[in-house]
């Protein structure tokens, strides 16, 4: 076989050498740049897919994670306008795990690490100082970005020196710039949060001196607010954060029963944010008791002295008609004691059973809840060995609505209601799965495929027609007389074309004489007369 390809590669060769001198250099061109293309298609198809490592680095961050990942031999692409790091696909966990064990990326802000560096001797005591602030602006800007809707932050301390003298003490200051994500939001409630992490981490910081601005430049800490509507946004966050917890309690559950995604349930809640006060007094007069009894008896005599002592007092008294009869008891005691007055005085105090009740209604009170539960049909096998949906019973669905009263709290006095639908979920996408067309391993086999389909189409394609031409031999050879026939036929060809050439140029000639003659014609006439005439006279 070998003999048979030596005869093949010298005919390809010879024919090769055969051809015109521009035709040998454009295929020696065309075919270092076939191969310069196949070189290129397997370099590419044997490079590994790459994926972020990490994206938005500042250059100092950059830096330390490509010397991390030069020393670990982990090839690397770095795209220095979004300050993104590109390493191949197969290796980005491990190498976060790595990193992340090393410290980096440290988020571009230094924290107390930078007090363990040893500066040496000499060190004043105020770059000790700027040292520790720095570091203690780095530590509360790093949990400041911990906050799942803040990307950057920045914190400006101003840390006043402490004096002796309290009239010339300083209060300490502090700001704060945070760049939210886009379409992040920073609440108030985060920002409250945020000043109170900076003034409890600064000694004699109150919240009130402390600023916080967005990346927008707006001012977001000590923004007046219109009451009401701060009161409108508490009881709706309120409301959200009861039907959410009520929501949960139906899904923690119902879960183990139907599924971890075959319970979805929604609930809504009426609430009650008037706050009311009321104070009652009851008494009960069927028992009452005796408190105290004070009882006080008297008795005058018609002739002992009254009134007020005096001159008036003491004398006697004037003429006085005496009855006829006198009526036993009266002005007596019916034995013969005229004159004689008895009063008799009794004071009682009764003490009644009294209820005192002071109630107090909060704001926030549950009026009403609605409930909507519904759960996946039940997963069942066929006869065939196929996995089918089918609703579930009436029963099994009583039992879950059972479930769910109970669960909330069901209360029909506040018309309460609970409804509970079995229904067949439409198949969704697992957000944690990804799609087997996006694995890094699919991408290097299909870069692959197509690197080696490339070089087939190029090596068949291309080369091997070219080669087979230049292999092939000239179809006829021609004999010495039809060598001879054909020069003959060449030269015959060429004397008439020669002849065809000359009369082509005489006629031309005949033409520019003629008008010559007709030129010289108009503008000499009589001495193109006097030719003609010696014309003439020559002929006769």
């Amino acid at each position: 076989m070998e003999m048979a390809r030596a005869p093949n590669l010298s005919a390809q060769l010879e024919g090769f050498t055969r051809l015109p001198r521009s035709r040998q250099a454009g295929l020696v061109v065309g075919a270092a740049a076939i191969l310069g293309i196949i070189i290129a298609v397997l370099l590419w198809s044997q490079q590994p897919s790459y994926a972020p490592l990490f994206t938005g680095l500042e250059s100092k961050e950059a830096g330390e994670v490509a010397q991390v990942l030069e020393q670990e031999g982990i090839p690397y692409e770095v795209d220095s306008g979004a300050g993104r790091i590109d390493i191949p696909a197969s290796d980005v966990h491990q190498t976060r795990i790595k990193l992340a064990a090393q410290g980096l990326p440290s988020g571009g802000y230094d924290g107390f690490e930078i007090m363990k560096q040893n500066e040496g001797f000499g060190v004043s005591q105020f770059m000790e100082q700027a040292r520790y602030q720095r570091a203690l602006e780095g530590e509360l800007a790093r949990s400041i970005m911990s906050m799942g809707t803040v990307e950057q932050a920045r914190v400006h301390l101003a840390m006043p020196k402490d004096s002796v003298f309290i009239r010339d003490r300083k209060e300490p200051k502090a700001s704060i710039v945070v760049h939210v994500g886009s379409g992040g939001s920073f609440s108030d409630e985060q920002v409250q949060a945020v000043t109170n992490l900076v003034a409890s981490a600064i000694p004699a910081l109150e919240a009130d001196k402390v600023s916080v601005v967005n990346q927008s430049g707006e001012l977001l800490s000590g923004r007046e607010r219109d009451p009401e509507a701060a009161e409108d946004e508490r009881q709706f966050n309120y409301v959200r954060r009861l039907e959410r917890a009520y929501a949960s309690r139906i899904e923690n559950i119902l879960q183990p029963v139907v599924g971890r995604d075959g319970v979805r349930a929604q609930v809504t809640a009426e609430v009650d944010f008037t706050e009311t006060e009321r104070t009652q007094e009851l008494f009960n007069p069927d028992t009452a008791a005796v408190r105290s009894r004070q009882e006080s008896r008297s008795t005058q005599r018609d002739g002992d002295a009254a009134g007020v002592p005096g001159s008036l007092s003491n004398e006697p008294p004037g003429a006085a008609t005496a009855p006829e009869e006198v009526n036993p008891g009266e002005g007596g005691n019916g034995n013969g004691d005229s004159g004689q007055v008895v009063r008799e005085d009794s004071t009682v105090n009764y003490e009644l059973d009294r209820t005192i009740t002071h109630s107090s209604t909060p704001a926030g009170a549950l009026k009403r809840l609605s409930v909507a539960v519904v759960v996946d049909h039940e997963q069942t096998t066929n006869e065939a060995g196929e996995e089918v949906t089918v609703p579930r019973d009436e029963a099994e669905v009583q039992r879950i609505e059972s479930l769910v009263r109970d669960a909330v709290g069901f209360d029909p006095g506040r018309g309460d209601s609970v409804n509970v639908v079995s229904a067949s979920f439409a198949p969704g996408d697992d957000p944690t799965r990804v799609p087997w067309w996006e694995q890094p391993w699919v991408w290097d086999i299909a870069k692959q495929v197509v690197g080696a389909a490339l070089v087939i189409f190029l090596i068949l394609g291309v080369l091997r027609p070219v080669l087979r031409n230049l292999a092939q031999p000239p179809s006829h050879e021609p004999s010495e007389e039809e060598e001879d026939e054909a020069m003959a036929e060449l030269e015959r060809q060429k004397a008439q074309m020669q002849e065809e050439l000359e009369r082509e140029i005489q006629v031309a000639d005949y033409e520019t004489n003629l008008q010559t003659a007709k030129t010289l014609a108009q503008q000499d006439p009589k001495r193109v007369a006097q030719v003609v005439k010696s014309w003439i006279g020559s002929e006769e």
